[in-house]
């Protein structure tokens, strides 16, 4: 199978999506069909357990724990370390990675690794 990722920008509505196109007919299952008239686009259902890896990986690269392999994803992220400018650090990761935007009224509510994997995964449904 032939993809390649694209992340593709609209500026109106100031929103950001991200998808993968292939020139293939059979797709794995984690993948769905997204496209509009000719366009074969499609978009990987991620799992919860794809999405906790995820997170633990960008939980990594935004450096704000000596050891983000450690973390337990139902404790709040603040009593294991992370003040609010790691959790900021983190949003704007997540952001960036899956071409989402969480808006501000949302981010109370994003407490553990838990509530962060299932509001990603509701988002790109």
């Amino acid at each position: 199978m032939e993809c390649g990722n694209i992340t593709t920008v609209q500026l109106s509505g100031l929103q950001a999506t991200s998808s993968t196109t292939c020139n293939a007919t059979r797709l794995p299952p984690q993948y769905k069909r997204t496209g509009r008239d000719n366009l074969n686009t499609y978009t990987m259902k991620l799992t919860m357990p794809q999405t906790k890896e995820q997170l633990i990986n960008i939980i990594s690269q935004a450096d704000v724990v000596a050891d983000a392999s450690t973390l337990r994803d139902n404790i709040n992220l603040s009593d294991q370390g992370v003040d609010s400018l790691g959790m900021f650090n983190i949003i704007l990761s997540i952001q960036d990675h899956y071409a989402i935007e969480i808006p501000d009224e949302d981010i109370e509510g994003l407490k553990t690794i838990n509530d962060l994997a299932s509001y990603i995964k509701s988002k790109l449904q």
